[in-house]
């Protein structure tokens, strides 16, 4: 899922508060940008402390695997925490990399391709 800013579209990410560990803030933003359909909680025992880091950008980048994709309704049309205006889009697949990316994604889209092709093989070997 992504969600869109004045760049194009995102991924869900903030800035380091108060000394938080890498996968601490990523799962703080991703409460805070979802308008809290994702818990904090439940980011932080999903996701790990495991991370792409994207040297261009100096940006690590988590990876919170969906059971389900939730409604992109359900999200609002507004961050509750900002204010900022929200969109967000399904972007599941690779298409969804055919959108206006963000630059820092744009950068790292090769990175993000990568890991995602091999957790689609480590997923099928697993079946």
């Amino acid at each position: 899922m992504v969600k869109t800013n004045d760049k194009g579209f995102s991924d869900f990410g903030g800035k380091i508060e108060d000394g938080e560990l890498p996968h601490e803030i990523a799962a703080r933003e991703a409460e805070e940008e979802s308008n809290g359909i994702f818990q904090k909680k439940d980011v932080l025992k999903t996701i790990g402390t495991r991370y792409l880091y994207i040297p261009a950008a100096k940006y690590a980048l988590f990876f919170y695997p969906l059971p389900e994709l939730p409604d992109p309704v359900l999200f609002g049309t507004q961050e509750m925490h900002t204010g900022y205006p929200l969109e967000v889009i399904l972007c599941n697949t690779i298409e969804g990399f055919n959108l206006r990316l963000h630059p820092r994604l744009v950068t790292a889209k090769k990175i993000i391709m990568r890991e995602l092709r091999g957790r689609a093989r480590y997923a099928s070997m697993q079946k």
